[in-house]
């Protein structure tokens, strides 16, 4: 009778054994998974990012308060033409700007990194005039914002540059516009040197314009 019990315990132990064995196997492969599976994702992740090109635009809604270009030489697009009008009310349109490096930028008066970034824009502008076209585009929505309020804003302001106002929403929807502040560089002829969505400093902003009078 001993010798059965006896028995008996020893298969209960191995029983027990083998289940421990059974469990730590089932971890150690659970842990492989987690791990195999974390490794792979990491290099899914690295691989997009190595794709994506430097200087991408980081963008928030009404903008962000950084954002630099490619600062990069490389293929110039055209420049596609829209309408606009200017602090007057006379239409204009933007291929009859070119012949000087173009600065076009996109603003409302209720967007806060528009207002940050025109400070330096003014002061760019003062320093380069006789070199350099500014346009910056007004987005005119007939809510927030209205040609009045822009025209309010620039004059409390004491800004200098020229003004124009897409009262027909024509420009923002050529240059699908989708964040603002954005600003494109263009080059005498015509051609988009860089293009920045977000607030833009004076370095980067004058380091565009030198590269734009490289044709």
């Amino acid at each position: 009778m001993k010798g059965e019990y006896d028995l008996a315990v020893s298969y209960v132990i191995q029983d027990t054994k083998m289940d421990q064995k059974w469990k730590t196997l089932i971890g150690f492969l659970i842990i492989a998974l987690l791990l195999g599976g974390s490794s792979i994702a990491y290099s899914l992740l690295s691989e997009k990012f190595k794709d994506e090109p430097s200087g991408m635009k980081s963008i928030t809604s009404q903008g962000v308060t950084t954002s630099t270009g490619s600062g990069q030489k490389k293929e110039r697009l055209p420049a596609s033409d829209f309408k606009a009008v200017d602090q007057n009310g006379n239409q204009v349109t933007l291929s009859s700007l070119f012949g000087k490096p173009l600065v076009l930028n996109f603003w409302a008066s209720w967007c806060p990194p528009c207002k940050a970034e025109m400070p330096e824009f003014n002061t760019i502008y003062k320093d380069m005039k006789s070199d350099v076209t500014f346009v910056m585009v007004d987005m005119i929505d007939g809510q927030r914002e209205t040609m009045e309020i822009g025209k309010a804003f620039i004059k409390n302001q004491g800004y200098e540059f020229p003004v124009y106002y897409d009262t027909m929403q024509e420009a923002s929807a050529i240059y699908e516009i989708s964040a603002i502040p954005t600003t494109l560089i263009i080059d005498k002829n015509g051609m988009i040197v860089d293009e920045f969505q977000g607030r833009i400093d004076e370095k980067a902003l004058r380091a565009a314009i030198e590269l734009a009078k490289i044709t």
